[in-house]
């Protein structure tokens, strides 16, 4: 999160990062029947990737095909980008206190009635529970993979909302 944090800190004024999901730049290196990051990496990494990268400012890339598998969490964080873009409109917080491992990716959105929160288990190896600040009462679950009791599975995920 701070790598991102300092990257978009030396944009230029107004410029903006596309981050990469999957198009061209993966679809013709690899060997044939790998060359989708889904059956490079595993469909629960993409999605993981995907909620990320969603949840970042800016646009994203992907080439035809590449949605497959992550269908629900693209209509799910296009949905909330198309739906409330008054979250957009400022930059996503990110929080790096709430987690001292520092294996979860945590982005916060704030407008005048309302909060989301996007996190991510990128450890890809073990669980992680949630910070308590994101899991106790008051928060509407909109979508997730992986969680569980305030647990994220590896590669999870957690977009939630609550009122302001």
């Amino acid at each position: 999160m701070q790598w991102i944090e300092d990257r978009d800190a030396f944009l230029p004024f107004g410029a903006q990062t596309a981050h990469h999901i999957d198009s061209h730049d993966t679809f013709w290196w690899p060997q044939w029947g790998k060359k989708w990051r889904r059956e490079q990496f595993g469909v629960d990494k993409v999605r993981a990737l995907a909620c990320t990268f969603l949840a970042l400012d800016g646009p994203y890339m992907m080439f035809t095909g590449g949605e497959e598998g992550i269908e629900q969490e693209l209509r799910l964080l296009n949905g909330l980008r198309r739906d409330r873009p008054e979250l957009w409109q400022t930059p996503a917080r990110f929080d790096d206190q709430s987690d001292a491992s520092g294996d979860l990716f945590i982005a916060a959105r704030e407008s005048g009635a309302e909060r989301l929160v996007v996190v991510v288990n990128i450890t890809g190896e073990s669980s992680r529970a949630v910070p308590p600040e994101y899991g106790d009462e008051g928060w509407v679950v909109l979508g997730s993979s992986g969680y569980a009791s305030g647990q994220l599975q590896p590669d999870g995920y957690l977009v939630a909302v609550r009122a302001v």
